[in-house]
């Protein structure tokens, strides 16, 4: 009864257009052909129920994303009766009597141009794409965050509006969303392009995947045939499946380093990355973290800290280290348990982490989060975490004498809480133990709330690995300097050689290489010159002595002391734990 009451009432707010009949209601107009200087124009309407002087405000902060956003005095201008409303401290005062006009925003993109697009902006290149995050686009009134929302979003006829979000089509250029409150709202980010996309399902999900950007390595359907077996190993390993699943990509051509960001919803992922990211691996490893985020914490399994989010003076949690931390030593473990990452390739990643990793107090820090001294420490969630659940989950193993694991615990929890029944902070690590079905609350409380380190190399031991350095013949042009240049002038990666072989060819002190084996300098294919695989020869466009020359490479073989990283198998790879480790 209850569905069905919210599918009337979701249903008459649609068909609806007149906003004072449901005088709680957020109605709201966005006009995508209506992009200039100033920004995207939106249109608000505020609740009828609400009189006299009121605030208009944004969050500081959203769930999942553990920073404080962007001030909206640096990215919106709201204007009420013909005049502008100041911001302060996040919120704007406006007059909300019977018959005062809506309030007109500008928004513009939130993007830093340093950085480049993060799956936090919003942002719109008029006619080419838009992205709607709503944190930066639309606010809730007087800390009322319960009231539903009203969008009608009037748009080119040719684009499609890509997201979870309830939607219906009004007309050919307009779409009408309705979102039951406003994390609700938060949560289902939306892509207005010309689309990209191609669906496919696995068991009882509607998967979509849809792209925008000017990145022509990846398209939708590459991207499927990429993601599909990750994503079918963790959807078989959880109980719980959404009806539908949405991945948003946008990529953008950029000569700055590789960057990637994502962020999780329910039932959606966005991801924003530089073209320059030409990593198969690091994207789709990066999708099925926001996905396994969805499926387990903190989206479904999260405390009452999070679960009743407070988007004007936030708060977090001790348990960053199960909602990261887990959650990318799971989607590790998911790439390799599907076949897309090499044992070396895991062992390699984590190892990566073990290497930077500080050594912190996870829960004083996660405590602490939005503070400045915790923000910088913030990545160690993710390498100190990640390196920790596989501790965890090795110990696991080990006390149910191989009965159980990290991840079939996870999904024991994955029954027990959801959105609606949130776990206990206080009783979190007596309520894991007994789930677990093993006496590790204790192991729980030392290993996160004091600085305890992780011996990577031991725990990779107990699952029948060894970490070791072996001298190796490698190839290489003896570099004895080199530098990777942004040229501005030009647009291009440069890779600047000094006292190599390929000085001595072109009689050169300076050489400057653009192209390689007929393609431009990237991020990813420098390393040919770095680290040659094999002796093969090297086509090479360069400047030297301020000419444009053609030049073959050939790389000499060499001796390398000590440098070749490997993990091979030891006599624990024969023990019922690491049969159990890696064959459950």
């Amino acid at each position: 009864m209850k569905k069905a009451g919210l599918i009337i009432l979701l249903l008459s707010i649609l068909l609806n257009d007149n906003a004072q009949e449901f005088n709680d209601t957020v109605r709201v107009v966005i006009n995508l052909k209506q992009v200039d200087s100033s920004g995207l124009k939106i249109t608000v309407y505020p609740p009828s129920d609400l009189s006299g002087n009121v605030l208009y405000q944004f969050p500081k902060s959203i769930p999942g994303i553990y920073e404080y956003l962007n001030s909206p005095q640096s990215w919106i201008k709201v204007m009420q009766n013909g005049s502008e409303i100041f911001c302060n401290d996040n919120s704007f005062q406006i007059n909300s009597r019977p018959g005062n006009p809506a309030l007109i925003c500008r928004t513009r993109s939130t993007v830093n141009k340093f950085q480049g697009i993060s799956a936090l902006d919003t942002y719109f290149v008029k006619d080419s794409v838009y992205i709607l995050n709503w944190h930066y686009l639309l606010g809730f009134f007087q800390n009322e965050t319960d009231r539903p929302y009203r969008l009608e979003v009037i748009r080119n006829a040719e684009f499609f509006g890509a997201g979870t979000l309830f939607k219906t089509i009004k007309n050919d250029s307009t779409d009408v969303y309705i979102a039951g409150n406003y994390k609700e709202l938060i949560h289902h980010p939306i892509m207005y392009s010309v689309p990209d996309t191609t669906s496919f399902e696995i068991g009882e999900t509607h998967f979509t995947i849809s792209c925008a950007g000017n990145d022509s390595l990846f398209n939708s359907e590459k991207i499927r045939n990429l993601i599909f077996n990750p994503l079918n190993e963790i959807y078989g390993q959880s109980v719980f499946k959404q009806n539908q699943y949405t991945f948003l990509y946008y990529s953008e051509y950029s000569l700055s380093p590789p960057y990637l960001t994502g962020l999780e919803h329910p039932n959606s992922t966005l991801i924003c990355y530089h073209s320059a990211l030409l990593d198969n691996k690091i994207l789709i490893s990066s999708s099925i973290h926001e996905y396994i985020h969805a499926l387990f914490a903190p989206l479904r399994i999260r405390s009452e800290v999070i679960d009743s989010f407070n988007f004007t003076t936030p708060h977090c949690d001790e348990f960053l280290w199960f909602y990261e931390g887990v959650t990318e030593y799971l989607a590790i473990k998911t790439m390799v348990n599907s076949g897309y990452f090499t044992t070396q390739d895991f062992f390699n990643e984590l190892n990566e982490s073990y290497e930077f990793y500080k050594n912190i107090n996870l829960s004083k820090i996660s405590f602490n989060i939005y503070g400045k001294k915790e923000q910088d420490l913030f990545d160690n969630f993710y390498t100190k975490g990640s390196l920790f659940a596989m501790q965890l989950d090795v110990e696991i193993i080990r006390r149910s004498n191989g009965k159980t694991d990290l991840s079939a615990v996870m999904n024991k929890l994955q029954n027990q809480y959801n959105p609606e029944i949130p776990f206990d902070s206080k009783t979190f690590f007596t309520d894991f133990s007994k789930t677990a079905g093993v006496n590790i609350e204790r192991y729980l409380i030392e290993n996160t709330r004091k600085k305890k380190k992780v011996n990577f190399p031991e725990i990779a031991e107990q699952t029948g690995y060894t970490k070791e350095y072996n001298d190796t013949l490698i190839w290489s042009f003896k570099t004895r300097k080199q530098y990777l240049v942004i040229n501005q002038k030009n647009d291009r990666l440069e890779i600047v050689l000094f006292g190599s072989t390929i000085n001595k060819t072109c009689n050169s002190r300076k050489v400057t290489i653009y192209e390689i084996n007929g393609k431009p300098v990237n991020w990813y294919n420098y390393d040919s010159l770095l680290m040659p695989e094999d002796g093969q020869e090297l086509s090479l466009k360069a400047i030297s002595k301020d000419e444009i020359i053609e030049v073959k490479a050939i790389p000499e073989q060499i001796l390398k002391e000590k440098k070749h990283l490997n993990w091979s198998k030891n006599s624990n790879i024969e023990s019922a734990m690491a049969n159990y480790y890696w064959n459950k």
